[in-house]
């Protein structure tokens, strides 16, 4: 199933996909970052799709501006303990930058 707002795939095909694959590197998007709730996204298919990718990967990278921080979308991706590299902007607070580095994740700035 192709969800058209955001140009991703989602269902059992999808989920097929992954189970055959592996890769070094996942860039991964959400629609939020919660420090005790995680990664997020407003559809609960993709966080499912999201964990498989997650599941299939040695890093994930997630790629995420400062204003998804201290957001929760309806579905959880993920723990802190899954992410490896976030990148994000300038935009982002101490506070959540002090979190990221206190749970072993690197904190690149773009």
């Amino acid at each position: 199933m192709l969800r058209t707002t955001s140009a991703s795939v989602v269902g059992s095909y999808a989920e097929q996909m992954i189970k055959e694959h592996f890769c070094s590197k996942l860039f991964l998007a959400a629609d939020g970052f919660d420090p005790t709730f995680g990664l997020t996204t407003t559809n609960s298919m993709e966080a499912h799709l999201n964990r498989m990718m997650i599941d299939a990967a040695q890093q994930t990278i997630v790629v995420i501006d400062s204003s998804k921080f201290g957001r929760r979308g309806l579905s959880r991706i993920c723990g802190m303990e899954h992410i490896h590299v976030v990148i994000t902007d300038t935009g982002i607070s101490d506070s959540m930058h002090k979190i990221l580095k206190d749970n072993k994740i690197e904190v690149v700035i773009a």
